[in-house]
């Protein structure tokens, strides 16, 4: 179920009277209940779990926003500067802030921060690339594996961001290619990337895997058990389950530094 689809249900059902939101908070949880819906299958889908899910999201995320600072106010591009964004404050905001709530080590983060407060407003990272079918067609490539921007980012800086993310690879690095994944099955259609020049290049089947019903990455799965979630769940691993509805594969982009 899409993020617009829960707000429907909710908004509807005059549901949303129970919570305290704003723009950036009602985002957020949407994204975390959307995943964590696709646990129920079709027939099992009703306004009372939509409304249970968002509930227990909604205090979740509610939670980290009451202990971590943010932007408070709307800025204007000349009002950011474009840097690295150090690995602390990268892995606390992906973790805290990003649909999913993780960060990969040892990427290389960017970001365009505030000048006044230096509090990052936009910020994306390159990782590794693992991928063998990604490393066939380019073997000096990176992944665009993250992507967070605050609700009071201006207009056009992420394609800003990503301009001058290329910039510092091509200057600092060897690398050729760059890939990145969109998740359409949460209303993304990956509208800067086609702005800013990026090219379609495949789909790939996906599923969401849950450890004690929360979501989690399958590096988290792999560091955690030493196996893929294909192999946890042929084996019937207590408390790891996967998604019961059928998701649309998500969309690969490529983009030439």
């Amino acid at each position: 179920m899409k993020p617009t689809e829960i707000a429907d249900i909710l908004l509807n059902n005059k549901l949303f009277n129970n919570f305290t939101l704003n723009e950036f908070t009602l985002r957020a949880v949407l994204l975390q209940t959307s995943i964590h819906l696709a646990r129920f299958d079709r027939l099992e889908m009703s306004n009372k779990i939509v409304f249970e899910e968002f509930q227990k999201h909604y205090e979740i995320v509610n939670h980290k926003f009451l202990n971590i600072s943010i932007p408070k106010e709307n800025v204007n591009l000349r009002d950011l500067v474009f840097t690295e964004i150090d690995e602390i404050t990268a892995k606390t905001i992906l973790e805290n802030y990003h649909y999913l709530n993780s960060h990969r080590e040892n990427s290389i983060h960017l970001g365009l921060v505030e000048k006044r407060t230096n509090i990052p407003v936009v910020i994306n990272s390159y990782s590794i690339n693992d991928i063998p079918k990604l490393i066939n067609i380019c073997n000096k490539s990176l992944i665009l594996s993250r992507v967070f921007a605050f609700s009071n980012a201006p207009k056009n800086s992420l394609s800003f961001l990503f301009a001058k993310s290329r910039d510092f690879i091509r200057k600092k690095t060897d690398v050729e290619s760059i890939y990145t994944y969109i998740n359409p099955n949460l209303g993304f259609k990956g509208s800067s990337y086609i702005a800013d020049n990026w090219n379609f290049l495949m789909e790939e089947e996906t599923k969401y895997v849950y450890e004690n019903d929360f979501y989690h990455t399958e590096r988290y799965f792999l560091k955690k058990y030493g196996r893929n979630t294909d192999e946890l769940l042929f084996m019937g691993t207590e408390n790891i389950t996967s998604s019961k509805i059928q998701l649309l594969p998500l969309k690969i982009f490529n983009r030439k530094v």
